[in-house]
């Protein structure tokens, strides 16, 4: 199965992950770790990514300061 995840923090992945973050990551790892093909679309990151699993395929776009 393909699953799109889109999220707006830009801190997937990150040490900056907060309780929705990392709810969201964790729930993508394991349907990764499951056999589906996970995409993520969050904003622009600030720090590195680097707890992301290979093979979940991470798209950055630039979200508007509208809040």
């Amino acid at each position: 199965m393909n699953i799109l995840e889109i999220a707006g923090s830009g801190t997937i992945g990150t040490d900056h992950m907060g309780p929705v973050s990392d709810t969201i990551f964790n729930l993508c790892k394991e349907f990764n770790l499951m056999g589906h093909k996970v995409t993520i679309v969050d904003s622009i990151a600030r720090h590195n990514r680097y707890k992301n699993r290979k093979n979940i395929r991470i798209i950055q776009i630039g979200t508007p300061l509208v809040f």
